[in-house]
């Protein structure tokens, strides 16, 4: 299970990073670009993304549980903690931003829209989700090449 989960871990990674370095670049677009982007990659990954990242932390977890008498267990809870602070991100930051940019018209940008623009939020919390990620990677990775 340790080593499907730190693939696993490792798949949703480099989508992070993927979806950082595709944020960095939606800065650039105007609304209406923006806008008819954000909502197909919505289309396309807000229905399985947090299912994901769901079952990634419940599975840091049974690893902490399973191992919590090795010295990979405490490895293990610090994966688990950082699994839990990207699901709260994403719940409380991330998927409120992503929910309004749903419904936003595509041709025509909402008059304050400078003012309003939630691609520099979005994008600090996807980084900040991102890390945490890369962390339990990371503490995965070494949770594994300890000796047994």
């Amino acid at each position: 299970m340790s080593v499907l989960t730190l693939a696993a871990l490792g798949l949703a990674a480099g989508l992070m990073l993927a979806t950082a370095l595709r944020g960095s670049y939606q800065l650039t677009l105007p609304y209406a670009a923006y806008v008819e982007e954000k909502q197909a990659l919505l289309r396309r990954s807000a229905s399985w993304m947090p299912v994901v990242m769901h079952l990634l932390a419940a599975a840091e977890a049974v690893l902490a549980v399973a191992e919590r008498r090795q010295p990979a267990g405490t490895l293990y809870v610090v994966g688990a903690a950082a699994l839990v602070a990207v699901l709260l991100v994403s719940h409380f930051r991330n998927s409120p931003i992503n929910r309004w940019v749903a419904t936003l018209p595509v041709h025509t940008a909402p008059l304050d829209w400078k003012e309003i623009d939630p691609r520099r939020s979005w994008t600090r919390w996807h980084l900040a989700r991102t890390a945490a990620t890369l962390l339990a990677l990371a503490v995965n990775a070494a949770a594994l090449a300890l000796p047994t």
